[in-house]
C-alpha cells in the first residue's frame, strides 16, 4: 500500500512539474515589435550584408524604445519607402520608422510620435557644377530653377523639388538619385542633409558634391521626423511617446546623435 501511495505521489509530482514548465514556456514567449523600415537611407537605416543586421540611427533608437516598452525583440521588415505607409495599413508591421517627415498630408491618415529629430535639406550636384549658398538657393533666380531635380518617390523631397522646377524625377531611393546626378541624367538630387552627406562621403565623392543647404519653404517648412502608426493605435502612440521621452531623458538619445551624426 505504501509503495502504491509513493508511486501515485510521484505521478502527481511529474504532472505538477510539467504544468509549471508549460506555464514558464508561456511566460517566456517573446513580445515582438514589428517595425517597417526602408533599409537604404543611411545613416538612419541600412542593412549590413556581411553581418546580416540592420543598423543606423533609427534602428538603434527604436530598439532602445522597444526595450522601454517591454518588448523582448524587434523584427525589422524592409520595405521600399514608396510602399511603407500602405504596408502599414496592411498591418505588415506595428509601426514604421524610416527618416520620415511628419507632414500635414500624412497626419490626415496616420498618427505620429512626437518629432524625434529635426534635420535640414541639401541639394547634391555634379562636381563640375558650381556650389551656391542657402541664401542664393532661396532667391527668385535660384540656381535650382528649371533644373532636372531627382527626389525619392513619395517623399516630401519631391514637394520641395517642385518649388524650383517642373522637371522633377521621382526615383526609387536617394542613392538612385545620386547615381543619376553622377551619370548626368539629373542636375541635382534633393534629400536629407545627413543622408546626402553620408552618400557623398561614402562612395560618391568622385563625381558628386553638396551644392548647397536648402531652406524649407512654401509647403515644406522643415524636416521634423516621426514614427508612423495607424490611426486606431492611439495606445501604441502613447507608449511610443513615453519611451521616446525616456530614451531622451536617459542620455541614450544624445549618444546616438554623436555616433551617427557627429553632433
Amino acid at each position: 500500500m505504501k509503495k502504491l501511495f509513493a508511486v501515485l505521489m510521484m505521478i502527481i509530482c511529474v504532472f505538477a512539474l510539467t504544468a509549471c514548465g508549460g506555464g514558464q514556456k508561456k511566460a517566456d514567449v517573446a513580445k515582438v515589435l514589428k517595425v517597417g523600415t526602408d533599409a537604404n537611407f543611411p545613416p538612419f537605416e541600412y542593412y549590413q550584408k556581411n553581418s546580416k543586421v540592420f543598423t543606423g540611427f533609427d534602428i538603434d533608437l527604436i530598439q532602445a524604445m522597444a526595450k522601454q516598452m517591454g518588448y523582448t525583440k524587434v523584427e525589422f521588415v524592409p520595405t521600399d519607402f514608396d510602399k511603407i505607409l500602405t504596408d502599414l495599413d496592411a498591418k505588415k508591421y506595428d509601426l514604421a520608422i524610416a527618416g520620415m517627415a511628419i507632414t500635414p498630408e500624412r497626419q490626415t491618415k496616420y498618427v505620429f510620435s512626437d518629432a524625434y529629430l529635426t534635420t535640414g535639406f541639401i541639394a547634391i550636384g555634379h562636381k563640375e557644377g558650381t556650389p551656391f549658398t542657402k541664401a542664393e538657393a532661396a532667391e527668385a533666380n535660384s540656381p535650382l530653377n528649371g533644373k532636372r531635380i531627382a527626389a525619392e518617390k513619395n517623399s516630401h523631397f519631391v514637394e520641395l523639388a517642385k518649388e524650383y522646377t517642373k522637371d522633377v524625377i521621382e526615383c526609387r531611393s536617394t542613392e538612385d538619385g545620386i547615381k543619376m546626378v553622377a551619370a548626368g541624367a539629373a542636375d541635382y538630387v534633393i534629400t536629407d542633409k545627413y543622408v546626402g552627406r553620408f552618400f557623398v562621403t561614402n562612395g560618391y565623392n568622385k563625381n558628386t558634391e553638396i551644392a548647397a543647404e536648402l531652406k524649407g519653404d512654401g509647403t515644406v517648412k522643415n524636416n521634423a521626423l516621426g514614427i508612423a502608426m495607424r490611426k486606431e493605435d492611439s495606445k501604441l502612440q502613447a507608449d511610443v511617446n513615453k519611451a521616446l521621452h525616456e530614451v531622451k531623458r536617459s542620455g541614450e538619445f544624445k549618444n546616438l546623435t554623436k555616433t551617427y551624426f557627429g553632433e
